[in-house]
């Protein structure tokens, strides 16, 4: 996502830095683009290339041909750094939306660091409340989120969740934050329970 920086550009990618071929550089159009879209890119020296398009015959059979050919006269005509400015327009406006209403609703003992780009704002929670609960209870209300746990390849900390902001216009992302609010008071009011009373809950996305 370093393309969808809001205000001061990220440092340069470590292949820009790359004088001997060792630095191999991929990337997604899924989010610069279009998350449907699911088109990456490769940069490496030749024979890597080459052993990575064999191996990508073995396995996927059949790639996004369809959408190799849009992304190529999309970046023909000039369209993709349009769209990339747009996002990040788009989605600065939409973050610092969030952050005001996270502010306005003083969700009791939660924290966050507004992002400097991307398309996601991570809220903690208190110890004692777990992502997973806050989605029951928010997904009963019409509003979803992904625990944040999900997002670790071992698994991580069970109070933090990933809040998307892209997607979701002004009057979503202010309701959102509004049940996310009701719903974690209603949380912590409840009384403790037991590991056995603990309700499992699968992710909403």
């Amino acid at each position: 996502m370093s393309d969808l920086y809001f205000r001061n550009p990220p440092p340069p990618a470590i292949k820009a830095l790359d004088r001997h071929g060792h630095v191999v550089y991929l990337s997604t159009f899924s989010k610069s683009l279009a998350p449907g879209l699911r088109v990456g890119w490769l940069v490496a020296p030749a024979p890597l290339v080459e052993r990575a398009v064999t191996l990508n015959r073995v396995t996927e059979l059949q790639p996004n041909t369809i959408g190799q050919h849009l992304v190529v006269e999309f970046t023909r005509r000039g369209w993709l750094e349009e769209q990339i400015q747009s996002a990040r327009t788009t989605y600065s406006a939409r973050c610092r939306i969030m952050d005001t209403a996270l502010q306005r609703h003083r969700l009791p003992g939660a924290r966050w660091a507004v992002p400097e780009g991307g398309m996601f704002l991570w809220l903690r929670l208190p110890e004692t409340v777990n992502g997973r609960d806050l989605l029951v209870e928010t997904g009963q209300r019409g509003v979803t989120f992904l625990p944040g746990s999900l997002m670790y390849p071992g698994g991580g900390p069970g109070n933090v969740c990933r809040l998307n902001f892209s997607v979701p216009d002004e009057a979503a992302i202010e309701r959102g934050i509004a049940t996310i609010a009701a719903a974690l008071n209603h949380l912590l009011r409840r009384p403790a329970e037991t590991p056995d009373e603990r309700r499992a809950a699968g992710p909403i996305v």
